[in-house]
């Protein structure tokens, strides 16, 4: 389990996609809020190499 330490290598809230570092992965807080629907992944899948 990652650490808070490392939690900016692995999550974003950067909204612009140029702008955020590669293989992060985008939190959309501004989704959380009273009356908005849940934010959640919308699907993941295995990466073939």
């Amino acid at each position: 389990m990652a650490d808070l330490a490392s939690a900016d290598q692995v999550a974003t809230v950067e909204r612009m996609v140029r702008k955020r570092k590669d293989k992060t992965i985008y939190i959309d807080y501004l989704q959380n809020s009273q009356g908005k629907t849940l934010a959640r992944a919308a699907g993941l899948h295995h990466r073939h190499h």
